[in-house]
């Protein structure tokens, strides 16, 4: 589930977002030319499938196909559309090569006890 609103990033490219903004709800895909709705976006999820491209994806996904950009680009991208925020996710989670700021970070808890033996090498735990 994505960080990030859906529906602002859809009407900066221009889609027609419903007022309805619950649950599922169709509408035209925005990269393919056609009379009817094929794509559905579920605003609970956040999420846009078009069944007549197969594009799917969040907003993240949206911004990265539109404007071709990897993943922390479209972050920050989306983080400058206003209204997307959703719980808190920040450009400043990653570092700049796009790795998460608290990977290698972590200590562990854990502490390495060797295995005792008994005789003839079984272990007596």
């Amino acid at each position: 589930m994505s960080s990030y609103l859906i529906a602002p990033v859809l009407e900066y490219y221009g889609w027609d977002v419903p007022a309805e903004r619950s649950g599922n709800v169709r509408i035209k895909c925005f990269e393919h030319g056609e009379t009817r709705a094929s794509a559905s976006i579920n605003f609970d999820k956040n999420v846009v499938h078009c069944f007549g491209c197969d594009f799917a994806g969040d907003a993240i996904a949206i911004v990265r196909r539109k404007e071709g950009l990897d993943y922390v680009e479209s972050v920050k991208f989306i983080e400058a559309i206003p209204g997307t925020r959703n719980s808190g996710t920040s450009t400043e989670r990653f570092t700049s090569e796009g790795i998460p700021r608290s990977a290698g970070n972590r200590k562990s808890n854990k502490r390495y006890v060797p295995a005792r033996s008994g005789p003839r090498g079984r272990s007596t735990r």
